[in-house]
């Protein structure tokens, strides 16, 4: 039995479970008093309430009969097309997904049959309108568990799902809600990573910088090449989302492009890429680095730039920074800069660079003289 076609446990426990499951999704409409063994629907006598029964009725079918349960599960589901009630159909899709597999529901049926046939189910049942609240609900969902079974579920519709979860990630009302729907998109597999590469061409900028991120999440050979144009994309939070990306897959070819983003006009991307150089030990960025150190004012910048010389190590970048730890007799750097000049020598660590250190000991400033103390060799 494959992963899509696992099954909830057998006995009354395995129905509670799928009942917990669909009253987290829905909470708006559980009863009051609900048992934990029955799936709550809408109320009695409306429309939606005869299409959750009779989903209830095909799923509890013997296989003979689940042919006309169909039938009629698909009659209810166009009565409530008629009225746009895309919450009650998703509520249907959704528990024949997670429902569908149930090896309690009937004693003669074929647990891998019944699945199959109630994934083939959700899956006319499922059009866009009807994909888009269910990936709502998965991306408002807060607990890990039922998060879990939701994604289980998207699973196994995964060339229908993924459009919908793009979507609701790129209109997600907070971070929560974009993260979990990045997370189904990761779960589809080789659909979700198709998905990927088409929203790197979508026009908005935040669907975009979401394919970036899951481009990344996939990885692969291809991925650096892939994202290759994000990197020159107009919104500088799709560049600096595509640096930290290519950083993260790392590589040769990752490296040489992270160089050249030490030039962007955006001192996000130039922060992002000068960590990127700094992790991936992109030894040919020193230099640019230490340009950089001379020309930019932005005191975050520069703090970020002498990280990273110092985690590259150079002996040739001590005289520069030494510069910033010290100051010169008419100016002195900020306290963050100075500090950070100090830890860089430390880690470069050359004798000269450990005579400065010596010297920062002594430093008036009660902080820096504290953290260059630390930073000596011990004994």
């Amino acid at each position: 039995m494959s992963s899509m076609d696992k099954v909830p446990a057998d006995g009354p426990e395995g129905r509670r479970g799928i009942g917990r499951s669909i009253r987290s999704l829905f909470p708006d409409i559980a009863p009051e008093g609900a048992p934990d063994d029955d799936v709550p629907g809408p109320t009695e006598g409306t429309p939606g309430a005869g299409f959750v029964e009779s989903v209830r009725l095909f799923l509890s079918a013997p296989p003979g009969e689940r042919q006309e349960e169909a039938k009629v599960v698909r009659a209810a589901a166009r009565e409530l097309q008629k009225t746009h009630q895309s919450q009650e159909l998703a509520r249907g899709v959704l528990l024949l997904l997670l429902g569908g597999g149930a090896e309690d529901l009937h004693e003669e049926a074929d647990p891998g049959a019944l699945a199959e046939d109630a994934v083939a189910l959700a899956r006319d049942l499922t059009q866009p309108h009807v994909a888009t609240q269910v990936a709502v609900r998965l991306g408002t969902e807060r607990d890990p568990e039922a998060r879990g079974q939701l994604i289980d579920a998207v699973s196994r519709l995964p060339d229908l799902m993924a459009p919908a979860l793009s979507q609701a990630a790129g209109e997600a009302p907070d971070r929560g809600a974009r993260r979990a729907c990045m997370e189904a998109l990761r779960a589809l597999g080789d659909e979700g990573r198709r998905e990927a590469e088409r929203m790197l061409e979508d026009p908005r900028w935040f669907v975009v910088r979401n394919g970036v991120t899951l481009l990344a999440d996939f990885g692969g050979k291809d991925a650096v090449p892939q994202l290759t144009g994000a990197l020159g994309h107009e919104d500088p939070r799709v560049r600096r989302e595509a640096v930290m990306s290519v950083a993260r897959l790392g590589g040769e070819d990752a490296g040489m492009l992270l160089l050249g983003m030490l030039e962007d006009q955006d001192l996000d991307v130039r922060a992002a890429a000068v960590m990127g150089v700094a992790a991936l030990k992109v030894e040919k960025a020193v230099r640019p680095l230490l340009r950089m150190l001379d020309e930019v004012e932005d005191e975050d910048l520069q703090v970020e730039v002498l990280r990273a010389l110092g985690r590259l190590g150079d002996p040739g970048a001590v005289p520069a920074v030494e510069k910033r730890a010290r100051g010169s007799l008419f100016t002195r750097p900020a306290r963050p800069v100075r500090i950070a000049a100090f830890r860089a020598l430390a880690a470069i660590g050359t004798p000269h660079a450990r005579e400065v250190l010596k010297e920062g000991a002594e430093e008036k400033d009660p902080e820096v003289r504290q953290v260059a103390r630390s930073l000596l060799p011990k004994g």
